[in-house]
Order: C-alpha cells, then structure tokens, then sequence
C-alpha cells in the first residue's frame, strides 16, 4: 500500500497570504497541518499624502522605477484606478528604467506592458541598490515601491549619494488580530507535536520569534529546530534571517516558489519512511502512520515516539529511563508511562506487535527479522 510521501506528518504553516494554497499542496500530499499565523498584511489606501505623492510622479515622471513585490505594486495600480490616474500612472512609469527584485515584479510590470531594464540575481532588494549607487552617475529622481517592512533606513544611502528617493508603501506587515493561532503553533513546536514549519517571508520569521520571546520560549523553539522539528524556508534571504537567531539548520529549496517549497517538503519526509519485519509481518512506519497488510493504522504522539526511538536500532534494547526522558522529558520519572503506551502501541500493531520484545528489567527491543 502506497502511501502519499507526507502521510503521517504534521507541517505548521506560519504564512498569512496564500496560506490556503499552500495548506491544500501539502495535504493532498497527505499532510496534516496547523495553521498559525505570525503576520498580517495591511493595505494602504491612497490617501492625501500618497495621491499627492502619485500626481506629482505622473506630471514629473522618475527617471527609474524599482518595483520590490508584485502585491505592492498591483496594490499602488489598484488604488490609483480608484482614484482614475491608473492610465496616467502607468504612461509615467513606462518612461523609466524599471528595476525588479525577482520575477514577481517582473511579472507585475508585464502585466502593464513596463519592461524591465534588469532584474536582482538572487532576489534581493540590496543588490538593486547597490547597483544603482554602482551605476548612475548623476542624480536622479527614482521611486520604489517598498515592500511591508516600514520606517528603515535601508534606502538612505541613495539619498547620501544625492538622487531623490521617492517611496510608495503601499502595506505592511503587523500582528495578526488574534494571536492564539501563532501561539499555539509555536507551543507545538516546543512540544514536537508538528514535524516542520514553513517560512514564506522574513517578516513570517521575525514575528514568530517575536512571539516566542513574548512567551520565554525562544530557547525552546531553538533547541527544537535543532532536533525535531524541521525548519523549512522559501527562499535564501528568509533562511539567512533565521540563522540570525540560532544554530539551526534550514532547509530551503533551490527557486524561491512555493511550488519547489512544497516539493522539498515532501522529498525530505519521504527519505525518513521505513520497513520493518515484526513477528512475520512487513511494516512500513511513516511519520504519525503504519501500513500492515493493506491497512493504515495511525498512531497517537506517544505511540508514534516510542516507536520511533526503537526503530532507530532494531534488535537493540532501550530502557525505560531512556524512553521516558525522549518522549516525556526529563522531570518525569514514572515509568509505567512507558509501559502503559508500549501496550497500547502492542494492540495497535494486532499481530505485527509481538515483536515489540521486553527484556526484562531492562527495556524493550524491536525483534526484527
């Protein structure tokens, strides 16, 4: 029996925007996953200052365009269409050199018939400045639409170097209005209960965090991305901002999409699914799930742990204390937990859990053929 390769995983989720889609790619591929979100994305409308701002770019037109986020730029449009200026807007913005950050922005500015004159490598906002100080040699007038991180200095030295920087914020990026999704998610994350956790944006992470300190759970959340639970990030830029923060080890695909996202998700578990032959009967352990002779048996938390721990060596004994301290941590010291939650996982097995072995005074073993 063939089982889709996130079958028996629980995979937090931590996006605001487009958090459906993803939620839908991984559990068609057989995931089950915790929505927490750590940001919110709020728009700007056109008010007097920016509408002002607009008229005067459409009767002086700049000389370069940098367009940061496909969302921010069709938000700026969709607000000057509000307003009647979209037209004039757009004619303003073909006359300058357009400078994108990825292909979201290209995509953008496609859409509008603005082409681009070049495009960041690696999509980041820093090398469209540095080329730009690199490059021109004379001032000039440059608008940007900024993407939802406000009130940073990140543009200044343009102006330093004496161009004029005009700035279009357009959203940005706040707290959700109820917090107890996130916190749950960031509890589950300290408890293992979820396998990973996805990052889609910088903004994703520095809220998470922000959350996790507010609750003293910082070094938890740390020491569990350093274990059990895996990070996963979108892109380069959002892996470097969490390794800011510890010593763990991201896990990122090669494009920054979402697609490839879900697909390194799914290669990676699918790489940690097992067989084993217990009492005569092949076994195949996937996460939270068994398969047994055509039929999926799912494991509670516990079960699921414990025999995780004596898969890892079959035919070796763990003790008592051994297991107790990985899945119920070290404060508890009552070990008929651990015997109580190994004949649960017997009578789940049917047949196969005869080979779930107690050595006596001593622990239990996987008898594996």
């Amino acid at each position: 029996m063939t089982l889709p390769p996130l079958a028996g995983f629980t995979i937090g989720i931590t996006a605001d925007r487009h958090a459906d889609a993803q939620a839908q790619m991984l559990q068609r591929r057989g995931a089950t996953v915790m929505h927490g979100p750590t940001l919110r994305t709020e728009l700007h409308p056109l008010d007097d200052e920016l509408l002002t701002i607009t008229k005067s770019l459409i009767e002086n037109p700049p000389n370069i365009t940098v367009l940061i986020t496909r969302f921010g730029f069709r938000a700026w449009i969709a607000a000057a269409a509000s307003n009647d200026i979209e037209t004039d807007l757009v004619e303003a913005l073909r006359q300058s050199a357009v400078y994108a950050r990825g292909p979201k922005a290209i995509g953008a500015a496609i859409e509008l018939g603005l082409d681009t004159l070049w495009a960041a490598p690696s999509e980041k906002s820093s090398e469209i400045r540095d080329r730009l100080l690199a490059t021109l040699n004379t001032p000039q007038r440059i608008v940007i639409q900024l993407d939802g991180k406000l009130g940073t200095t990140f543009w200044q030295p343009l102006r330093d170097a004496g161009y004029e920087v005009i700035e279009i914020p357009t959203y940005e990026w706040v707290f959700p209005l109820d917090l107890h999704p996130a916190e749950r998610l960031i509890n589950a994350v300290c408890d293992r209960r979820v396998d990973a956790i996805t990052f889609t944006s910088r903004p994703a992470v520095e809220h998470f965090f922000a959350l996790a300190e507010k609750q003293q759970l910082r070094q938890e959340v740390l020491e569990a991305f350093s274990s059990d639970v895996r990070p996963f990030c979108i892109g380069r830029i959002c892996a470097d901002f969490l390794l800011d923060y510890g010593e763990v080890t991201p896990y990122m695909p090669d494009r920054a999409r979402l697609g490839a996202l879900i697909q390194i998700i799914s290669t990676t578990f699918a790489a940690t699914a097992s067989e084993i032959v217990l009492a005569g009967h092949r076994i195949h352990h996937q996460g939270g799930v068994v398969t047994m002779n055509g039929h999926t048996i799912s494991l509670s938390e516990r079960e699921r742990a414990v025999f995780s721990i004596l898969a890892r060596r079959p035919g070796a004994v763990v003790s008592k204390r051994v297991i107790l301290q990985q899945v119920w941590g070290d404060e508890d010291t009552d070990e008929h937990r651990v015997e109580v939650t190994v004949a649960r996982l017997r009578r789940r097995l049917g047949p196969a859990g005869a080979g779930i072995q107690t050595a006596l005074r001593r622990g239990y073993r996987l008898a594996a053929e």
